[in-house]
């Protein structure tokens, strides 16, 4: 389904209920096996995809939807979407809650509390910086993070 969105504008924005950034992930790969492989050539030379099997999850998580159910069969597959939104939040939003909570906690200890790696953790910390949403106080051992409005 589509929503329409009036703006003002003499265009009407149009919001899909599912991503169709994930939407073309599924039509192109799934599980890092290309379906089509003339189809996946042709988009990735046109630099509508960065490389084959990725997108799907991120995309989805990204959206707030549910991730799609995939089914292989002898002669095919079928990929089924879900309307529903998920209740689960992205690392970013997750790092910014626990910081809140807590602002002395350590990349190890957001990367544990997460369950993702501390590498990912500093990637993610750099760009809540660069985004103007967190701030370091002080040094590395007696500083802390405060959380910033991002206005």
């Amino acid at each position: 389904m589509v929503e329409y969105i009036i703006t003002g504008e003499p265009q009407r924005t149009e919001r899909y209920d599912y991503p169709l950034e994930a939407i073309r992930e599924i039509v192109i790969n799934y599980s890092s096996r290309t379906r089509n492989r003339a189809i996946a050539r042709a988009f990735k030379e046109a630099g509508i995809i960065e490389r084959y099997g990725s997108g799907i999850k991120s995309e989805c998580l990204t959206h707030g939807v549910v991730e799609p159910k995939f089914e292989e069969f002898v002669h095919g597959f079928r990929v089924t979407l879900y309307k529903e939104k998920t209740t689960q939040k992205s690392t970013r939003e997750q790092i910014l809650e626990l910081l809140k909570d807590d602002s002395k906690l350590t990349r190890d200890a957001l990367a544990e509390l997460i369950g993702v790696s501390s590498n990912a953790i500093k990637q993610h910390l750099s760009k809540l910086q660069s985004d103007k949403l967190l701030t370091r106080v002080g040094g590395r051992k007696d500083g802390f993070w405060e959380v910033l409005d991002g206005k």
